[in-house]
């Protein structure tokens, strides 16, 4: 793939979102638009390195924040641990391949066939040099 290069933090935010919503933003950047400039939720995940962090989404992107970080009337966010922009997100899948946007099409519209979505998800983003690794109890 050429074009904008993701870091690893935020591929682990945009991962977050989940495979049909990466699929729908690489098959149609400009599509989504109306679901970036809606998009006003929070949640609690974990994150390397950090032991209670946050994540909000704005009308610009995604923050994710250490637990206390965050000013609770003006929801804006100190020290931000990471963040990854809506126009990054945009720039990024513009600059896919046009088969793999349209492999992206094909899988999440109209019915998403979410299997597939994943997969796809996860070769559009590759594996996350950082990521922890999966334990397996024997």
């Amino acid at each position: 793939m050429t074009g904008v290069t993701l870091t690893d933090d935020e591929k682990r935010i945009l991962k977050r979102l989940g495979g049909v919503t990466i699929c729908r933003a690489a098959a149609y950047p400009d599509g989504e638009a109306e679901f970036y400039n809606t998009a006003t939720w929070g949640c609690t995940l974990s994150w390397p390195g950090v032991d209670c962090a946050g994540a909000f989404a704005t009308r610009t992107g995604i923050v994710v924040f250490r637990s206390g970080d965050r000013d609770p009337l003006t929801r804006k966010v100190a020290n931000p641990v990471a963040t990854l922009t809506w126009k990054r997100v945009k720039a990024w899948a513009e600059s896919l391949p046009d088969e793999m946007r349209e492999q992206a099409a094909r899988i999440a519209y109209p019915y998403p066939d979410y299997a597939a979505c994943y997969e796809l998800a996860d070769r559009l983003l590759g594996r996350s040099t950082t990521e922890p690794k999966e334990l397996t109890l024997w």
